[in-house]
């Protein structure tokens, strides 16, 4: 009764094993109609999808990752969404990372994928980033003109930081200016 029992289980597990293998069979059949079809869009990087998928599964495997790269909230970073159902986003994006509490330890990061489709209720993020940026500029330079109204410019030298600073600032107002010209809806 014993032995017939170890049979049992063994037939038991190369069943499951075959089943396993089928799955894996049709999986790639399937994956095979996909790419003879040289479908457009999201299905363009299919198969460098699927191969970047397998080969980060096996790495996950040997390598027992302990540690990941951590990402401040607010940054914009680069994500491979994969290829996705439907709708949903596929393919590399730019994100922006909402985890508040990343650490080197947590491999799960939340992010919102950026587009830049245009639609009603999207955020021109370029001249929102752009104007920002800007307005901090302004306030720099009205910190360093109120710094250079107190100074005695005869007589005062100024040291090598401030001089920088004040040559950065104006490479950066020439470039907004000219950059002006080019896209005049930055005002």
């Amino acid at each position: 009764m014993n032995n017939e029992v170890k049979e049992n289980d063994s037939s038991s597990a190369t069943q499951i094993k075959d089943n396993k293998k089928m799955k894996l069979y049709k999986a790639l059949e399937n994956n095979l109609k996909i790419s003879e079809l040289n479908l457009p869009n999201k299905f363009e990087h299919f198969e460098q999808w699927e191969l970047n998928k397998s080969n980060r599964l096996l790495y996950e495997i040997n390598n027992n990752q302990k540690t990941f790269k951590r990402f401040k909230k607010g940054m914009i970073i680069k994500v491979d969404f994969g290829v996705n159902v439907g709708g949903e986003f596929s393919g590399p994006h730019f994100a922006i990372v909402l985890s508040k509490k990343d650490h080197m330890y947590n491999n799960k990061l939340t992010v919102i994928p950026l587009s830049s489709k245009k639609h009603k209720n999207a955020l021109d993020l370029v001249n929102l980033i752009i104007n920002m940026y800007i307005d901090n500029l302004v306030k720099e330079s009205e910190q360093l003109n109120k710094t250079i109204a107190e100074i005695d410019i005869e007589t005062y030298e100024f040291t090598p930081e401030f001089k920088n600073k004040i040559k950065n600032i104006g490479k950066i107002l020439n470039y907004y200016k000219k950059m002006k010209i080019i896209y005049p809806m930055l005002t």
